[in-house]
């Protein structure tokens, strides 16, 4: 997880406003009666700071535990956000400038429990220049009615403040635990972490209703939206309503739970947006990590979904419910588990969803259908999408057997299904173009029924690899022939050169806006060693997810490879030089059967390439043309 620390850091650096009005210091430990205006006249309650601030005033305050408010406010004590007042945290009480402050190490905290306080904070009604940085929120306690069931942490209603630098924890509520919004509110909330918050009901650590939060690299850790099994959810975060529109991103969420949505639950029409996120170990009956329902929709790309439990029901990393929507884009899910179906993803009740350029590995559904995505009642477009290593009673990768779903430059290979549908269970008005479904098992073995398990005449089948391909799908521009992948035992699936599958797939089903493949390289290059045996003008584009790259030579037999290793220094170098290769081709030299060694160049005028492999061990080693294919050894000393 340190890359995720490494942007928080990052985006945290020159966080602030530069100060229009007074400092106002504030000191834990100071004596009573302090004005303010130096650290060793300082504050010592910070109410007493923030009631005697103006617009354009900052507070520095030092470590230490602060109450929100006085004694007498019982648990209504709340430390009031005022506009166009900055508090920062983290001081220790003697620095001359803001910079020098560590609210890591110096824990500044604001804490809910002196008096037990419905909400620690309140920033209703306040703007953009209402700042809280750097503090601990804590021990908040919303056990009340209406809204003193609401925003343990912080309360915000019809507010746009900018929280950043923040730690909330063992904050309770019924919905929003660690803060709650309304309103149309639009806080900022930056760098933030959101650890041991617990809704009875919605919202562990954020319960957003008609607001439009900013929310950047955050941490939810162990938060948790239904804390008595009422079926609340949104572990992490809960959106409410069509005006909820959330915008996460580089953010992490570990191991948040929730009855629906482990880690993000919209509801009622809303509509977050979820950018380069990282889900993990989050658990859910339905939705382990995200839940659309009620007509939610979401835009989600970039984000890694990875050991997420649909527990109950299913869609351990997505699920999507009663006529929702979700349009994914570059996305990672592995190692998730829906017990009854959708490892991956679980689509249904008239949902629909777009997964363009994402990749579904080693996820299961062992006591349902897909392991990869499973569809119910759902009008799907999956495209440019690998699906490898999952595993499912039906429908080991993808399960959609009483709907239409539409499969365009798929790779499916290597999936395994207990019982049916090794590789996809598809049906009516299902269509698989321009992909590759190979290497799939099911009970009955690896032929063409354990790649795609249907009704003939009801699935529709063009210009895509099957294994076992036997015809009686019908369709135009299918084979069954190896489709040469460049190394199945190590996952790799992208085509070497000479696969059939090159220049072979259907441009016309390419969908507009899709230009790139799997990898991001250009979706249409031509091969000119490779027959356009495929629908359209050329270039055509390749079967599967990924478009082989390299034009590479057409091989004669007249080609040589030579190899030898030379000793500089302490290192050992192994040399290989191709001759008498066409010109200008593109070719790979592998060293010792590892793709990780593949250095790809250009053939010179002259016909020749030269690589060097260095720092290699003692040994005989082993080094292959790829393309036309050669093999030459050197021996090392």
């Amino acid at each position: 997880m340190s890359r995720h620390v490494v942007v928080m850091v990052l985006i945290v650096t020159g966080l602030g406003t530069s100060a229009a009005g007074d400092v106002i210091y504030v000191d834990r430990s100071a004596p009573p009666g302090g004005n303010g205006r130096s650290w060793d006249a300082a504050f010592k309650e910070l109410y007493d700071a923030l009631g005697a601030a103006r617009p354009g005033d900052e507070l520095w305050v030092a470590k230490g535990s602060y109450p929100p408010g006085t004694q007498g406010q019982g648990r209504f004590a709340t430390l009031r956000l005022k506009d166009d007042v900055a508090l920062y945290g983290g001081f220790v009480g003697v620095e001359a400038e803001r910079e020098e402050r560590d609210p890591q190490t110096n824990r500044t905290e604001i804490a809910g429990n002196f008096y037990w306080s419905y909400h620690v904070v309140t920033a209703s009604g306040t703007g953009p220049g209402a700042v809280l940085d750097g503090f601990v929120i804590r021990r908040g306690r919303a056990n009340g009615a209406g809204t003193l069931s609401r925003g343990g942490g912080m309360l915000i209603m019809a507010g746009s403040p900018i929280i950043a630098n923040c730690l909330f924890e063992y904050n309770e509520a019924e919905e929003g635990a660690a803060i709650y919004m309304s309103e149309a509110s639009r806080p900022e909330i930056r760098a933030c972490r959101f650890f041991w918050n617990d809704a009875s009901n919605l919202g562990g650590a954020i319960m957003n209703v008609g607001s439009s939060p900013t929310v950047l690299a955050c941490h939810f850790e162990t938060n948790h939206g239904d804390r008595f099994g009422r079926g609340g959810g949104g572990g992490g975060i809960a959106n409410w309503g069509a005006d909820s529109a959330a915008i996460v991103s580089d953010s992490v969420f570990l191991s948040n739970h929730g009855s629906v949505g482990g880690a993000v639950l919209a509801v009622a029409g809303a509509r977050p947006a979820l950018t380069r996120c990282w889900f993990e170990g989050n658990s859910a009956s339905l939705g382990g990590a995200v839940c659309l329902f009620a007509g939610s929709q979401a835009l989600i790309s970039d984000c890694q979904f990875e050991r997420n439990w649909g527990r109950t029901v299913g869609g351990g990393g997505i699920a999507l419910r009663q006529e929702s929507s979700a349009d994914l884009a570059r996305c990672v899910f592995s190692n998730n588990f829906g017990s009854t179906g959708g490892g991956g993803m679980r689509i249904e009740g008239g949902s629909r969803a777009q997964v363009i350029d994402t990749f579904f590995l080693n996820n299961s559904a062992s006591y349902g259908s897909g392991g990869g995505i499973y569809a119910r009642s759902a009008d799907s477009f999956v495209v440019n999408c690998l699906f490898g290593d999952n595993t499912a009673i039906d429908g080991a990768a993808l399960d959609a057997f009483f709907d239409p779903l539409t499969l365009i430059n798929c790779t499916v290979a290597d999936n395994e299904a207990s019982n049916r549908g090794g590789g996809v269970r598809l049906g009516r008005d299902s269509r698989v173009v321009s992909s590759i479904l190979w290497g799939n098992r099911d009970s009955m073995g690896e032929g063409e029924p354990a790649q795609i398990q249907g009704q003939f005449g009801e699935v529709h089948v063009d210009y895509s690899n099957v294994q076992g391909w036997t015809g009686n799908f019908g369709g135009e521009g299918n084979h069954g022939l190896d489709p040469r992948f460049r190394s199945i035992e190590d996952g790799d699936y992208h085509l070497a050169e000479g696969s059939p599958c090159i220049d072979g797939a259907d441009n016309l089903s390419v969908p507009e806006g899709v230009e790139v493949d799997l990898d991001g390289a250009p979706r249409f290059v031509d091969n000119p060693h490779s027959p356009d045996v495929g629908r359209g003008e050329p270039p055509l584009v390749d079967m599967g997810a990924y478009e082989n790259q390299s034009a590479g030579p057409e091989c004669t037999g007249r080609e040589k490879l030579a190899a030898r290793c030379r000793q500089r220094r302490r290192s050992r170098v192994v040399m290989a030089v191709a001759k008498r290769v066409e010109p200008g081709a593109r070719v790979t030299f592998r060293l010792d059967d590892d793709p990780n060694t593949d250095v790809v160049v250009l053939i010179s005028p002259k016909g020749k390439a030269k690589v060097r492999f260095a720092d290699v061990q003692p040994g005989v080693h082993a080094v292959r043309l790829l393309e036309c294919p050669l093999r030459a050894q050197a021996e090392c000393p």
